[in-house]
């Protein structure tokens, strides 16, 4: 949530006439104090929308889209929304890969996702402004990834101002993932 203030909803669905064959997912949000109704964001989109993830300043929503309403065999495409304007932009549209759920750098500047690609499944680093995609890991399959424990000390300490967050990874541990 950017300061505390805001939720996104993952993937949420208006119940209805169609929902037993309807893959319209939406994204919304919400005051995390629950003074206001849900908001949709993503109600233009008759297709699938999912793995909403905030910009680490709480400015950008990024997350994945389908563009085709009831094609399950559709790929996720990145979008960033502006959360100040609404306005909606795609990221990498010439990746022709279906990335997964995503994670930010802690410089903002930098997606993260797991994608197909060749009959292997690597890690990709998606530059926020080029659209740029770039496998990180090469052959092999990265079946999941996480943000660091500093990543998320510094998530925590912008969400609550004032937290006192410590952590100390072990040094065998440790070791073990730098060698990768």
């Amino acid at each position: 949530f950017p300061a505390g203030e805001v939720a996104a909803l993952n993937a949420a669905r208006i119940a209805g006439k169609t929902e037993a064959w309807s893959t319209n997912f939406d994204l919304f949000t919400v005051p995390a104090d629950g003074s206001l109704a849900p908001a949709n964001l993503t109600a233009a989109n008759p297709a699938w929308d999912s793995y909403p993830l905030f910009s680490r300043d709480g400015k950008t929503l990024y997350y994945l889209a389908m563009s085709r309403a009831g094609f399950e065999a559709d790929r996720f495409q990145i979008k960033a929304r502006d959360i100040g304007t609404g306005a909606t932009r795609d990221i990498a549209t010439d990746w022709d890969r279906p990335p997964g759920p995503l994670q930010i750098s802690a410089d903002g500047r930098t997606l993260y996702a797991t994608a197909d690609s060749d009959g292997e499944h690597p890690l990709f680093a998606i530059d926020v402004k080029s659209g740029k995609a770039t496998d990180l890991t090469g052959a092999g399959n990265i079946a999941a990834f996480s943000p660091t424990a500093q990543q998320i000390a510094d998530d925590v300490a912008r969400a609550i101002p004032g937290a006192d967050i410590t952590f100390k990874p072990d040094p065998v541990r440790q070791a073990i993932l730098d060698s990768w």
